[in-house]
């Protein structure tokens, strides 16, 4: 066995940290954030994966599915999330999942390979841009070492849905949380767009945070005033604790201390016993 390797595997924890960062600079481009704030960030997708994804398997219960399917997700998302967080979030979700389906039904004749042997016809190489080259028998067939020829590059799930987010990895932790017997092909593409509307969400009002406190950089302060400012996002995180994030600045108006007395109060005094019309009393 060689020097420095251990036995024992480490349970890699699955983390969003990349995605996050992205999301990030697309609302603040000009804003970064911190180690323990992205930490924060990822407990935050993982906690909201889990909560819809267990709703959605209930739901499957319920109704004796053996498919968690994106009905299911949208469903888990109207009772996980609160009003106007889950109307958009529901909107993102079908929009990606719109995209998706058209996507993989489309067809890219671009990069088409040529399928059948043909004559050589120097018009045919000029508009293809395919070079054929011609055997014993007079049959032509293209250039391997051509561009043209070459397949196009195979885009990911999450760039055929329009998502930053990815799609085979939500699918992968579906898969081993056991929530359903089987996944459905756009459940994950669903979800995925949920989790990445939440987290920009997040995003962007931390975002709005530092830069009013003229910080280029998230902090977990940061983030624990953009969501205790927001009503929603409290609701979905109030039985959370932001490690580091302190306090929100509040006093509550018993412990203020008596205010001394203003100085049109003082006046007033001074003019009690003053009779002419210029020094009546008014009323405040």
């Amino acid at each position: 066995m060689p020097r420095g390797r251990s036995s024992r595997k480490k349970d890699q924890e699955t983390s969003f940290a990349v995605y996050v960062y992205r999301v990030l600079k697309q609302v603040h481009p000009d804003v970064g954030i911190s180690k323990k704030a992205m930490q924060i960030m990822n407990d935050y997708v993982n906690d909201n994966l889990r909560k819809v994804a267990k709703e959605a398997s209930l739901l499957c219960k319920i109704n004796h599915l053996g498919t968690l399917g994106s009905r299911e997700i949208q469903t888990a998302v109207r009772l996980v999330l609160v009003s106007e967080l889950a109307k958009h979030a529901i909107s993102e979700g079908t929009k990606a999942v719109t995209k998706y389906n058209g996507d993989a039904d489309s067809v890219d004749s671009d990069g088409a390979l040529p399928s059948k042997a043909k004559e050589v016809d120097s018009t045919d190489e000029e508009d293809s841009g395919v070079k054929w080259n011609e055997n014993d028998d007079g049959v032509a067939r293209p250039d391997r070492s051509t561009a043209a020829y070459r397949k196009p590059r195979c885009a990911t799930r999450s760039a055929k849905a329009g998502l930053q987010f990815p799609i085979g990895r939500i699918t992968k932790l579906l898969k081993e949380g056991h929530y359903s017997k089987r996944i459905g092909g756009t459940a994950s593409v669903y979800l995925a767009a949920v989790l990445e509307y939440l987290v920009a969400e997040v995003l962007e009002l931390a975002g709005n945070a530092s830069k009013d406190l003229q910080v280029k950089r998230i902090t977990p302060r940061h983030l624990q005033l953009a969501i205790r400012g927001d009503e929603e996002l409290d609701k979905l995180m109030k039985h959370c604790t932001i490690a580091g994030g302190g306090v929100i600045p509040h006093i509550h108006k018993a412990l203020i201390p008596n205010m001394p007395p203003s100085k049109a109060n003082e006046g007033d005094s001074e003019n009690e016993g003053c009779s002419s019309p210029q020094c009546s009393t008014q009323e405040f």
